[in-house]
């Protein structure tokens, strides 16, 4: 599709790390109000450029960044090496050149300054060896999940920990409304973004709230008042004109 300039098509490819608000606004009028990460980390060629790419991303988004990825916290095996043991599939890839785990993400949230409030949450808890995403020694690199056809006999075993199978974050950088009867949020995009990352997907059993903060409040009193700012925000929108909400998102 031909890029058409200041128009709701005016997608361009452009150098991130390299682009500014200044060139951007010679591509287009338009404001680039988020940026989303989905599976795309963890393929940078080291967490350094990840971390930087994050953070530069962030610059030109004037409401929120969103990531989604594969969970890397606590690996199963050293990276680099191959695995003596059970591991999660995607811990022994080749194209995940970055492990990116919810320490770098954390760090590289906390690095930009307008940051107003960030979740970070693993899905999908892993307890024992029999969960299909576990692989035994001896499977070859680049294996999807278990498959008893495919990949050597594993045993019925538990973890030493809880693992968990996919990483959601959400950073925003709009105004949070501490006493609003209608509107937490300052932005609907800013409060989609924590619900995709506060809910989750249907699939996903058992949730693990890594880190939270907006201002001084952490942990669950934060997971607890942002999860109800986006949702007043969601309900403000929902009874407003359709008109309403087009122009406010335009």
């Amino acid at each position: 599709m031909k890029h058409k300039k200041n128009t709701r098509n005016d997608c361009q490819e452009a150098n991130i790390l390299t682009l500014t608000l200044e060139s951007l606004q010679t591509l287009s009028k338009r404001t680039v109000r988020g940026n989303t990460y989905w599976h795309v980390l963890e393929h940078i060629p080291n967490c350094d450029f990840a971390e930087e790419m994050w953070r530069k991303a962030a610059e030109l988004s004037q409401s929120f960044s969103l990531f989604h990825g594969p969970a890397f916290d606590d690996e199963m095996k050293a990276y680099g090496e191959a695995p003596i043991g059970y591991h999660r599939y995607w811990e022994n890839w080749t194209g995940h050149k970055c492990h990116f785990n919810s320490t770098m993400l954390e760090r590289a949230m906390k690095s930009v300054t307008k940051t107003k409030a960030y979740v970070i949450v693993n899905y999908d808890r892993i307890e024992t060896t029999d969960h299909p995403l576990i692989l035994p020694k001896g499977t070859e690199k680049n294996s999807h999940q278990y498959t008893p056809d495919e990949h050597p006999p594993k045993e019925s075993l538990p973890l030493d920990k809880v693992r968990y199978a996919e990483m959601r974050g959400c950073a925003i950088y709009d105004d949070i409304f501490e006493n609003s009867k209608s509107m937490g949020i300052a932005g609907i995009f800013s409060a989609l973004c924590l619900r995709d990352a506060l809910l989750g997907t249907s699939r996903a059993v058992g949730r693990n709230v890594v880190s939270c903060s907006f201002g001084t409040v952490t942990g669950e009193e934060c997971v607890n008042l942002l999860s109800t700012k986006a949702m007043e925000t969601l309900l403000h929108f929902l009874n407003e004109d359709l008109e309403n909400v087009i122009k406010s998102i335009d």
